[in-house]
């Protein structure tokens, strides 16, 4: 049996949101229609950064005009700028939880990331820092590699405390010892 840490990636490694970041380059890359942002979602951003409103207002908000937006979109015409998130933004993370992440790779312990940000972002992330495996938001695909607009969250404790179950099964982790 081996011993594991499991870490959240937005808020907790990472400084701010993934898919948020994901979102804005969709937006400055013109993948997405800039005016998802302005008539939607700016408003309560401003609201949250003025402490007007709670984050996950703001992010439910954000996360439903995400998908709504992504569906339809090809997942290779995405690759690009998944990339350039994780290349500009991946860096951006707090020192204390990079530093824990290489204590436990120092003690040859498994490391997971569970998220809910979207998969392929949080399985570049993993790649970028040397993780064992990883779990995100699961953004369905149709047989033409097509957004479908359907996801599989992972936003929510009882769904990550279901993926550590599943890595404790497929890994031989000993949870009392991680």
């Amino acid at each position: 049996m081996q011993s594991a840490a499991f870490f959240d990636i937005d808020g907790t490694l990472y400084r701010d949101s993934l898919m948020m970041e994901h979102f804005k380059k969709l937006l400055k890359y013109e993948v997405i229609d800039e005016n998802l942002w302005h008539s939607h979602v700016k408003q309560t951003y401003e609201n949250w950064k003025k402490r007007r409103a709670d984050y996950d207002e703001y992010m439910l908000e954000l996360a439903e005009i995400y998908i709504d937006a992504l569906k339809g979109l090809e997942r290779s015409k995405m690759e690009f700028v998944t990339d350039q998130v994780i290349k500009l933004q991946g860096d951006k993370v707090y020192a204390y939880t990079r530093e824990r992440i290489l204590w436990h790779q120092k003690q040859n312990h498994l490391i997971f990331f569970i998220s809910g940000s979207p998969d392929y972002l949080v399985k570049r992330m993993a790649k970028k820092y040397g993780i064992t495996d990883s779990v995100g938001t699961k953004y369905l695909i149709d047989e033409h590699d097509r957004y479908t607009g359907k996801v599989i969250r992972m936003w929510d404790a009882k769904s990550k405390n279901f993926a550590i179950l599943n890595f404790v099964d497929k890994h031989g982790i000993d949870l009392t010892t991680s």
